[in-house]
């Protein structure tokens, strides 16, 4: 088959595209159900909580996003990067990987053993493989067939922050906090999407930063680790301002000849 043969990429219109998240996002977490026997009360405590909610649910909703990709013909959209950024841009994916780095509770690991550090490092990437494909995959390319960059931009982050107040069950009002949280650095991880070309750097850059949020919960759902969890927000809304402060628009067609964050 040619590539003039190839059937052109699918589209998806936003009612579509909010059942497929809510799907992707729910059905998997259902399914850990029966998958893992018995409802584990907090992800982070058992070893049957990391693999129920952390492992299983979140590769399965990977799974799920894979082959939404793959359906819509999205793969080389979704993999690829077409719009690049300036170079300091590049302060966004190094300035979360640096204070990831410094905030990890490296005690409360080496306290936690080697067998959940490895299940917290294999649900943390779940995490971030899934949530990425989602946002900064599936929702992001979507928006993108109907709106300019900066909308497409904004929506998917603000999807990805909404998604987050399903935590409002377990955490009550902290979870609007969380969810305001999230749309900003939802954004600040689609930068990561332009400055790293494609999927990648968004990927690791979201594992690593939630790998060093839940360190120090780990095996410890009493810990109190306000004083880490204030510098990444702190973090998020410095970057945040400089994004702001550099460059308050981003390009409104893939036409613009210097194609600047």
């Amino acid at each position: 088959m040619t590539s003039e043969d190839t059937p052109p990429p699918k589209t998806l219109s936003t009612p579509k595209l909010i059942g497929v998240l809510i799907g992707a996002w729910f059905v998997p977490q259902v399914v850990a159900l029966f998958v893992v026997p018995g409802v584990a009360e907090d992800s982070f405590e058992t070893v049957g909580g990391l693999v129920q909610w952390e492992i299983v649910s979140k590769l399965g909703t990977a799974l799920i996003a894979i082959w939404v990709i793959v359906h819509l013909r999205w793969v080389d959209d979704v993999r690829h990067e077409r719009w690049p950024t300036e170079r300091w841009v590049a302060i966004v994916p190094i300035g979360m990987i640096v204070v990831a780095v410094a905030t990890t509770d490296y005690v409360n690991l080496a306290d936690a053993g080697i067998g959940f550090v490895l299940l917290l490092v294999v649900g943390t990437f779940a995490t971030g493989l899934n949530e990425e494909l989602l946002f900064r995959g599936i929702a992001l390319r979507s928006m993108r067939d109907r709106h300019r960059e900066w909308v497409a931009a904004a929506f998917s982050s603000i999807l990805f922050g909404s998604f987050h107040l399903v935590n409002i069950v377990f955490a009550g009002g902290a979870a609007v906090f969380q969810a305001i949280w999230a749309i900003l650095a939802g954004y600040l991880l689609y930068l990561c999407r332009r400055v790293g070309g494609g999927m990648a750097l968004p990927i690791v850059v979201h594992w690593i930063w939630d790998f060093s949020s839940f360190s120090p919960v780990l095996r410890n759902p009493d810990a109190l680790a306000g004083g880490r969890y204030f510098l990444q927000f702190l973090t998020t809304f410095v970057l945040m301002i400089i994004v702001v402060i550099r460059r308050r628009s981003i390009p409104a067609s893939p036409d613009v000849s210097t194609l600047e964050a």
